[in-house]
C-alpha cells in the first residue's frame, strides 16, 4: 500500500536576530553586549526603554526564550504608554517570533498582524516585507495555502522594490514550498533554483542549506533518491558549519527517508531517530510531530503496526494542539492505513472520514482557482507597477530629451562663435604653418644625408679596417713565413755546396730531407697565398657543379698519405661512395688538402684522423676528427679570423702561417656553406664545414 513521504522543507523565517536558528551558548562578545545593554537600561528615561529592551529581547532570543518574552512584554507596554508606534511594531514582531518558537501559531500570527498593522501605517516597507513573509509561513503551518501564497506574493512584490536581493531569494524559496504542497513540482523546483542562485550570488550559506534541502524533496518526490541525497547530503554539511539544529535535523530526516525508499531501512531509521533527538532536544514541536509520523511511516511499511500506531499517537497528540494541520491530515491517512491493515474496518473508516474532511478543509475545491488567482493578481499588479515605472521613466526621459535640446542650441551657437574665432586665427597660422614644414623638411633632408653620409663612412672605416687587417697579414707572411723556409733551403744548401765531401751519406740525406721539407712547405704556403689573394681581389671564379665528396677526400689521403706515414698517422674515411654536394671541385680539394693537412700536423705519432660526411636538411656536413692535441675554448674563437694572428707549431714541430684555415673559410662562405671547429685541450679536434645539395 503505497503511502507519502513526510519530508522537511526549509522556509525561510525571517527573523530579528540571525542567532534565532542556532543553538548554542552566549558567546564573550554576547556577555559583554547584553551586560553593556543592562546598565544602559538601568540609568536610560522611560521613553529611552523601549529601545533597549527589544534589542535584548533579541539578544536573549537564542539562549533564553522566556527572558527574550519578558524584555519584549515590557517593551510593549512601554512604548503604548508612550505612544512609541516603531518600538510597539517592532515588541509585537518579537513576541510573533517567540510564540512561533513555542509553536503556538494562534498567538504567533496574532502578535505578528498587531506589527504589521502599524508598520503599514508607518510606511516601513522593509518592515512589512518581513512581517508578511513570517505570516505567510504561520499560515503554511496552519494549512492555510491560499493565505500562505497572498503574504508570500506581497512581501516579493516589496522586497522587488526594494531591491532587497536576500528579501528576494527568502520569498522564492516560500513561494516554491507553496507550489511543492500545490503538486507542482516543476514550478516549484523552478523558484528553489532561482533562490539558490541568489544565495550563492549573496554567499549566504544558510540560504544555500535550505535551498538545497528543499530541491533535494523535489528529486526524492519524483523518485530520484540518490540525487536527492546529494543534495541534502551538501546541505548537511553546510548546516553542521554554522551549527544550525533545526536545519541539521530537517536535514537527517529527509536523508532517512531517502535511504528507506532505496530499501536501506535499517540506516533510513538511524538518520530520522538522529533528526527526532536533535528536534526534542531543541524543543520544536512542529519538528518532534513531523518526525514522529515520518517513523510512524516508515514502521508502517515494515509491517510493524504496534509501533507505527504508538509513533503516529505521539505525533497526533502534538500536532492536535498546536493545530499543525498538515501533520494531523498525514496522522489520519496514517491511521486509516493501519487500522485497514489490522483489520479494523471501523476505525479505518472513521479516519478515513476525518482525513478527507480536513483535506476538503485545506484542499478545497476552490483551492487551485484561488491560488491561481492569487498568483494572477499579483503578476497582473507586478505588470501594471512595471508599466506605471515605464511611463515615469519616459516621462523623465522626455524632459531630459528637451533639456538636452536646448543645451545642445545653446551649445551650437557658442560652437559656432567660437568656429568663426578658430577660422581667422588658423588662417593667420596657416602661412607660418606652410613655412616652418618647409624649414622643417630642409632641415631633415639635410639630417637624412648627413646620417648617411656617417653610415657610409663607418662601413668604409669597417673596410678600411680590414684591408689593413689583410695587408698586415700578407706582409707577415711575406716578412716571415716565406722567408724562414727560403733561410733553410738557402742554409742547407750551401752547406751542402762548399764542404759536401765533408759529410757522410746519412748527413747529406738529412740535408736534402730538410731542403725537400721546406721546398714543400713553401709551395704550400705559395699555393695558398696565391689561393686568397685571389679571393680578395675578386679574380677567383666559382665554377659549383656535383661533385663526390668521397673521390676529393680519396684523393687527399693519397697526397697526404707520406705526412701520415712518417707520424704513422691513420687515416679513415667513413664517406660513402657518391656522397654528392653542389660545389666549386678545386676549392673544396683545397679547403679538405688544408683541414687534413692540419689535423696530420697537430696528431701527435700513432694518432688517428677520421673523415665523415652526412646529410643534414638540404645540405651535406662534413667532419674531420683528429686525435690531437685540441684547442682552447679561447683560440677557436680568433681561427677564421684575418685580424687575429693565430699560429701553432705542430706535433713535430711542423711550421704553420694560419692562412689555411682562413682560406678555407672563404672557399667553404663562397660555395654556400658554413664552417667551424668544435674542440678541448688534450681531447683532439673536429671541424665541420657543410655544401649545399643540388635539388
Amino acid at each position: 500500500m503505497l503511502i507519502t513521504k513526510h519530508l522537511k522543507i526549509t522556509l525561510f523565517f525571517i527573523l530579528i536576530i540571525p542567532e534565532i536558528l542556532f543553538s548554542g551558548t552566549f558567546s564573550d562578545g554576547q556577555i559583554k553586549k547584553i551586560d553593556s545593554l543592562e546598565k544602559i537600561l538601568a540609568t536610560s528615561s522611560p521613553k529611552e526603554k523601549p529601545d533597549i529592551l527589544n534589542k535584548l529581547s533579541k539578544k536573549y532570543f537564542s539562549v533564553s526564550l522566556d527572558k527574550s518574552y519578558d524584555f519584549a512584554i515590557k517593551a510593549l507596554e512601554i512604548s503604548k504608554e508612550f505612544n512609541n508606534k516603531a518600538d510597539e511594531a517592532l515588541a509585537n514582531y518579537n513576541l510573533g517570533n517567540y510564540f512561533y518558537t513555542k509553536s503556538d501559531f494562534e498567538n504567533s500570527l496574532d502578535y505578528f498582524k498587531r506589527s504589521l498593522e502599524i508598520e503599514e501605517e508607518l510606511g516601513n516597507k522593509k518592515n512589512i516585507a518581513k512581517v508578511s513573509n513570517n505570516i505567510g509561513i504561520v499560515y503554511y503551518d496552519l494549512g492555510n495555502f491560499e493565505k500562505t501564497l497572498k503574504y508570500y506574493l506581497k512581501s516579493l512584490r516589496l522586497e522587488e522594490e526594494l531591491e532587497n536581493t536576500q528579501g528576494i531569494a527568502h520569498c522564492l524559496n516560500n513561494i516554491g514550498i507553496v507550489y511543492a504542497a500545490w503538486g507542482n513540482k516543476e514550478k516549484a523546483l523552478d523558484y528553489y533554483e532561482k533562490s539558490l542562485k541568489l544565495e550563492e550570488i549573496l554567499g549566504n550559506k544558510q540560504g544555500i542549506a535550505g535551498s538545497l534541502n528543499n530541491i533535494g524533496i523535489i528529486y526524492s518526490d519524483m523518485g530520484k533518491d540518490k540525487l536527492a541525497i546529494e543534495y541534502y547530503e551538501k546541505a548537511l554539511k553546510l548546516e553542521q558549519e554554522f551549527i544550525n539544529i533545526k536545519g541539521i535535523a530537517y536535514a537527517l530526516n529527509n536523508i532517512g527517508e531517502s535511504y528507506f525508499e532505496l530499501g536501506e531501512h535499517k540506516k533510513a531509521l538511524e538518520y530520522i531517530q538522529s533528526s527526532l533527538e536533535m528536534e526534542i532536544e531543541a524543543g520544536n514541536k512542529t519538528g518532534i510531530a513531523q518526525s514522529y509520523t515520518t517513523i510512524g511511516k516508515i514502521y508502517y511499511r515494515l509491517g510493524n503496526n504496534k509501533k507505527a500506531l504508538d509513533y503516529n499517537n505521539k505525533s497526533f497528540k502534538i500536532a492536535n494542539s498546536i493545530k499543525l494541520n498538515p501533520t494531523v491530515l498525514d496522522n489520519y491517512d496514517l491511521y486509516y492505513k493501519i487500522y485497514l491493515s489490522l483489520g479494523n474496518y471501523k476505525k479505518a473508516l472513521n479516519y478515513h472520514e476525518k482525513y478527507n474532511n480536513l483535506k476538503d478543509t485545506i484542499y478545497n475545491k476552490k483551492f487551485h482557482k484561488q491560488l491561481a488567482e492569487i498568483y494572477a493578481k499579483f503578476e497582473i499588479e507586478k505588470r501594471e507597477r512595471e508599466k506605471e515605472i515605464l511611463r515615469h521613466e519616459n516621462e523623465i526621459k522626455e524632459k531630459e530629451l528637451l533639456n538636452q535640446r536646448i543645451y545642445l542650441i545653446i551649445i551650437f551657437v557658442l560652437m559656432l562663435v567660437f568656429g568663426v574665432m578658430v577660422y581667422f586665427d588658423i588662417k593667420s597660422k596657416k602661412k607660418a604653418n606652410i613655412e616652418l614644414k618647409k624649414k622643417n623638411q630642409q632641415i631633415t633632408e639635410q639630417k637624412e644625408k648627413s646620417e648617411k653620409t656617417f653610415q657610409e663612412l663607418r662601413i668604409s672605416e669597417q673596410k678600411l679596417r680590414e684591408v689593413n687587417a689583410t695587408k698586415d697579414k700578407f706582409f707577415s707572411i711575406i716578412a716571415h713565413d716565406l722567408k724562414n723556409p727560403f733561410n733553410a733551403i738557402i742554409g742547407f744548401s750551401n752547406l751542402l755546396y762548399e764542404d759536401f765531401n765533408k759529410f757522410n751519406e746519412n748527413e747529406k740525406k738529412s740535408f736534402i730531407k730538410n731542403i725537400k721539407d721546406a721546398s714543400e712547405s713553401t709551395f704550400k704556403l705559395l699555393q695558398n697565398l696565391l689561393d686568397w689573394s685571389r679571393t680578395q681581389t675578386g679574380k677567383i671564379e666559382i665554377n659549383p657543379e656535383i661533385i663526390d665528396i668521397s673521390t676529393i677526400v680519396n684523393d687527399n689521403i693519397s697526397i697526404l698519405k707520406t705526412n701520415a706515414d712518417t707520424k704513422n698517422i691513420k687515416i679513415l674515411s667513413e664517406v660513402s661512395f657518391n656522397t654528392m654536394a653542389y660545389a666549386d671541385e678545386n676549392m673544396i680539394k683545397t679547403v679538405l688538402r688544408n683541414l687534413l693537412s692540419n689535423a696530420i700536423k697537430f696528431t701527435p705519432k700513432s694518432g688517428e684522423v677520421k673523415i665523415f660526411a652526412d646529410p643534414f636538411n638540404n645540405f651535406i656536413e662534413v667532419c674531420i676528427s683528429d686525435t690531437g692535441i685540441g684547442i682552447s675554448k679561447e683560440n677557436i674563437e680568433n681561427l677564421f679570423r684575418i685580424d687575429k694572428q693565430f699560429k701553432t707549431k705542430g706535433t713535430v714541430d711542423e711550421p704553420g702561417s694560419g692562412l689555411g684555415l682562413i682560406l678555407c673559410k672563404e672557399f667553404i662562405e663562397k660555395n654556400g656553406g658554413e664552417i667551424w671547429a668544435e674542440s678541448e685541450l688534450g681531447k683532439g679536434s673536429k671541424f665541420k664545414f657543410t655544401l649545399p645539395v643540388k635539388v
